[in-house]
């Protein structure tokens, strides 16, 4: 197997293992400082002997730290290593990805159903150049051999398998796709005739066996599943092993054909039976099909080839095989075999293709890998044992002790030296310290976690500590490690976790957060940063899997929208700290607002210092004792006037917005101002005293905060979800210019089609003969386009003199678009040029682009849709009030996210929605989301469905058009 690139623990610093270089060094050192004061450095002096010690504990930390990465972080005897907790990800989790290509859906299709044999998935995309509704996936379902039957009897269980797949597949759509509803292939009976040569030294029932395997293979296109070890044999990486979307019945490898049989041709059934082992010749006459003999056959649509005879009788599995022996004539030595041992052949191919075509549990063999290395063995790394142990019995600081015998002053110099040998023992005991606790310093749950980065331990070790000692602890933890320290470990640690997997979360969101007092303390701060980013770690195995899955939506109880939010919505909501939209509106509830106008008072202070002779501001004094004691009560009856949203979520934040009247007297009530706009006052309320008023205060700007977090969501809309009204309506197209007006478009009611391909027909019609001035003809003040039957196909509104330009630009675009063209190329490279030349923005505000060919629908309501609107399109749509939102920064910060993340291939809008806006969409959106989620037909949505579809789009286009 392929080594993937890794981190090793291996090359050690070798000087910190050798106890020899060690004392040289230490040696140096003393010489160093000392410069005179000693006259030699033998090993019989005391401080060389001290040295000594100190040297052989650090080769004993040294080759502590030195152990397998697994030894340090396994939390207990015989536990292994919390891989969750260390942020340790399974190969299959994180190497793999939710399905992106045809391929990975196939396998995973095929994969996750064991009533499947294959599956085909077609995409929609452009015919030429015209900006065709692309996303659509349909999906054809080729049943096991063994269900067929089971399919056909059981008409419930083949309902519920088909609603199964289609739930399947729209749980599991990626941004900006759709799968239409699958279909499952019927049998087409089909009899081959043929004689087969074997050579005398075969096996005859081997022999047979084989074709019948290899001729299956063919007709009924299997997909063989391997197991993890079969992959490792083929010296294949993990990163090549896990690829594409998690399974669960064995990997695929490589890649399915994509084609499925649709022709079956004398000549390749010959050369593919010849091939067989054993076989001398092989003649195949024909292929019957409902009695007529061809040399070649085609599928029937939604058919696939089925070569056995399916029958209800009690004797049908028996007899499924005797269509092929009926028609097969066998020889050996050009003698014809009247019969053979059908029982034994059916035997052989059965055993051969369940041997071939089984599955595999990749839930144990697929993570024992890496279940082994979570393996470790316990080290008890944190325990020291004193180096004062280790020291000659005449220093009187070991175990031994000195005798009661010696004089107070041996005692008390032998307590110095114990208590000076201490300052670097507690070293070595804390390095000890951390190294056993390194499975917390690495915990991604901080909530659950420890509240430090720095470990320490006593020195219990030490003989005759307690004598030393004068309190139980040395440090209390607040000294050893302060509150900033933490927070600033801590967070580089969980950068550095991050980064191990090319990921950072910035804590721009946050500051801006504690700017405008949504969060009220530093600490606040980096706590709720800290939050977030041990929930990315945490959830980084899913937000990394699903980053290209689209939203998908159910019914709970019959009642309850439950969402699946899509990668993008969940990959934003963690890099900017959003709450989840969920179930809530965003419309704020100001319930407890004071609505009487008539209690409105406004105040002008033109001159600072009358404010200032009247009122005061807040006092730091009165602001700490907020942060740190939050307000409790209900919100009082302010008047904030007529004021807009906007003001009102972001003001209200801003104690330095606040006035506090100065009172003469304590029996005179105090009164409240709020700046609503520069030198503006307004009176809010009036208390009996300073407390009061500065308590309401903290309790207003404490309700807007939450009113604020309330209101912070989003709305990510994937335009092809809308599509549900689309199925039913007229089919039409329409060039737009340069400009986005239309040139050339289905107008008239004869030039709407009825079908896809009917309007492709009248496409081509159109770039074939529209260069032609023959085929257009003045009618009704425009010029229309007819085919040689004389029906429109699309006109121009356009007067008679200004035609001849008009045709100029019209060949223009059949060049252009035409992919017939030669010089389609150059053509186009004209036009890109054209636009780079032109710039984005024309004169006059004009917006100058591309020339384009929209397909367009027209519903039976006489609207007229574009299909582009549909075609990879996504639309993030937030509200424009909220504190945060209002701030350029952040604004800029949600963008460069979204555009970061969102597949490249998908267009997208941001949309800021102010109240008014928002309320008119959500109500349109829940409506149809609740639909969508209990949607049951997927081949036909209902009527109610279509319409909710329908007005979604149309607020979105109204916003769309508005920002225009």
């Amino acid at each position: 197997m392929k080594q993937s690139a890794s981190f090793s623990g291996n090359e050690v610093e070798s000087v910190s293992l050798d106890f020899s270089e060690l004392r040289e060094r230490g040696l140096e050192y003393i010489q160093k400082l000392s410069g005179d004061v000693w006259t030699d450095y033998n090993s019989h002096d005391p401080g060389v002997t001290i040295l000594e010690q100190l040297c052989y504990a650090l080769t004993d930390i040294a080759y502590r730290t030195s152990l397998p990465v697994n030894d340090l972080l396994i939390p207990g005897e015989k536990l292994p290593v919390d891989a969750k907790r260390n942020a340790f990800f399974s190969p299959s989790a994180i190497f793999s990805s939710h399905p992106v290509t045809i391929q990975d859906y196939r396998k995973m299709i095929i994969d996750h159903f064991e009533e499947i044999q294959n599956v085909w998935i077609t995409t929609k995309g452009d015919k030429g150049y015209q900006e065709e509704l692309r996303g659509l996936n349909e999906v054809e379902i080729l049943p096991r051999l063994s269900f067929l039957n089971i399919f056909k009897s059981d008409s419930e269980r083949r309902d519920s398998f088909f609603n199964e797949v289609n739930t399947f597949l729209n749980e599991n759509r990626n941004l900006g796709e759709k799968f239409v509803a699958a279909k499952i292939l019927e049998p087409q009976f089909i009899q081959i005739e043929f004689d087969i040569h074997i050579n005398e030294n075969a096996n005859l029932d081997e022999t047979l066996a084989g074709v019948f395997l290899k001729l299956f293979e063919y007709v009924y296109c299997p997909v063989q599943s391997s197991s993890y070890t079969e992959m490792v044999e083929e010296e294949m990486s993990m990163e090549e092993i896990f690829a594409g979307p998690r399974l669960k019945r064995g990997f695929i490898k490589g890649e399915i054909p994509n084609k499925r049989l649709n022709v079956i041709q004398v000549d390749e059934l010959q050369k593919l039976i010849s091939k067989v082992e054993g076989i001398n010749q092989c003649k195949v006459y024909c292929i019957d099909y409902e009695g007529n003999k061809l040399p070649k056959i085609f599928a029937g649509k939604g058919k696939f080839f089925h070569l056995l005879v399916d029958d209800d009788s009690e004797s049908s599995a028996e007899k499924r095989f005797d269509s092929i022996y009926s028609n097969m004539n066998v020889f050996v030595k050009q003698k014809r075999h009247s019969s053979v041992n059908k029982q034994k052949i059916n035997h052989l191919f059965l055993e051969t293709w369940a041997k071939k075509f089984r599955g595999y549990s990749l839930e144990i063999s697929g993570e024992d890998f890496f279940r082994k290395k979570l393996n470790g063995k316990s080290r008890n790394l944190s325990r020291y044992f004193s180096v004062q142990k280790h020291f000659p019995v005449i220093y009187g600081i070991g175990e031994e002790g000195i005798s009661k015998n010696e004089p107070v002053e041996r005692h008390a110099k032998a307590n110095q030296l114990k208590a000076y040998l201490m300052l670097a023992e507690q070293h070595l005991a804390n390095h000890l310290s951390q190294l056993g606790n390194l499975n917390e310093f690495f915990n991604i749950d901080f909530e659950n976690g420890q509240q430090k980065t720095y470990f320490s331990q006593r020195l219990s070790s030490v003989p005759g500590v307690e004598n030393l000692l004068a309190e139980n602890e040395l440090f209390p933890e607040s000294e050893f490690e302060p509150e900033h320290v933490f927070y600033d470990r801590k967070n580089r640690i969980y950068d550095h976790l991050l980064a191990r997997f090319g990921e950072d979360l910035n804590d721009i969101p946050w500051q801006i957060s504690l700017r405008l007092n949504l969060i009220k303390t530093e600490n606040e701060f980096h706590r709720i940063v800290l939050r977030q980013k041990s929930e990315f770690l945490k959830q980084l195995e899913n937000l990394s899997y699903n980053r290209t899955k689209g939203e998908s939506l159910f019914l709970q109880n019959e009642e309850d929208v439950v969402r699946n939010p899509s990668g993008l919505e969940q990959i934003i909501l963690a890099k900017t700290g959003i709450p989840s939209t969920g179930k809530k509106s965003l419309i704020p509830d100001f319930g407890g607002l004071d609505s009487d106008l008539s209690k409105y008072k406004e105040e002008i202070f033109e001159v600072k210092k009358d404010l200032e002779t009247a009122y005061r501001p807040l006092h730091t004094s009165e602001i700490n004792t907020w942060k740190t004691k939050p307000a409790t009560g209900n919100i009082p009856n302010a008047m904030f006037g007529e004021i807009g949203n906007k003001k009102l979520f972001k003001e209200t934040l801003n104690v330095e917005n606040y006035r506090l009247s100065k009172s003469e007297s304590d029996s005179e009530n105090v009164r409240v101002i709020f700046q609503r706009e520069p030198n503006k006052w307004v009176s809010l309320f009036e208390c009996s005293d300073e407390e009061n008023a500065v308590q309401n205060i903290f309790e207003i700007i404490d309700f807007f905060a939450e009113k604020n977090n309330q209101s912070e969501g989003f709305y990510l809309v994937d335009h092809i979800q809308l599509n549900d009204f689309l199925v039913s309506g007229y089919y039409g197209f329409c060039f737009l210019d340069e400009y986005g007006n239309p040139l050339v478009q289905t107008s008239e009611n004869e030039s709407w089609c009825l079908t896809e391909a009917e309007r492709n027909n009248r496409v081509a019609a159109f770039f074939r003969d529209g260069m032609s001035e023959n085929s257009w003809h003045p009618e009704g003040g425009k010029w229309v386009f007819k085919n040689d039957k004389g029906l429109i196909i699309a006109s121009i509104d356009s007067k008679a003199e200004y035609f001849s330009d008009l045709l100029k630009q019209v060949n223009g675009l059949i060049q252009l678009f035409d992919n017939s063209k030669e010089t389609n190329g150059r053509l186009r490279l004209r036009e890109v040029e054209k636009i780079r030349l032109k710039g984005s923005m024309e004169a006059r505000n004009r917006n100058f682009g591309q020339r384009r060919l929209v397909f367009q629908r027209k519903l039976f309501s006489g609207e007229i849709v574009s299909e582009d609107f549909f075609d990879l399109q996504v639309s993030l749509l937030l509200p424009d009030w909220p504190a945060r939102f209002q701030e350029e920064r952040f604004r800029e910060y949600v963008k460069d996210v979204f555009l970061e993340r969102i597949p490249a291939h998908l267009s997208n809008e941001i949309l800021w929605l102010n109240v008014n806006e928002m309320k008119s969409f959500e109500k349109k959106y829940h409506a149809w989301e609740k639909l969508k989620a209990g949607q049951q037909n997927f081949e036909e949505p209902s009527d109610s469905l279509k319409k909710a579809a329908f007005e979604v789009y149309q607020e979105l286009m109204k916003l769309k058009q508005n920002r225009k």
